[in-house]
């Protein structure tokens, strides 16, 4: 699997419909702080050449959280 973008440590991932991984929150080393992070990062299984790819960011930073697929939502 490709790396994550931004030197991004210990995200939280869950998987959409099988095809899907989004990588959301999490640390990030700068000026060697570790700081929560607010980014979210998509990866898509189908496509043949795989790259993380940044979204929307989520409105707070979160650096330890969780995340579940419920029905598909």
């Amino acid at each position: 699997m490709m790396d994550l973008p931004k030197n991004k440590f210990a995200p939280c991932c869950t998987v959409l419909h099988g095809n899907v991984v989004y990588a959301m929150g999490g640390r990030t080393e700068v000026d060697k702080d570790d700081s929560a992070t607010n980014q979210v990062c998509r990866l898509d299984l189908k496509k043949d050449n795989l790259q993380w790819e940044q979204i929307a960011s989520m409105n707070v930073r979160r650096r330890v959280m969780g995340a579940a697929v419920f029905n598909g939502l």
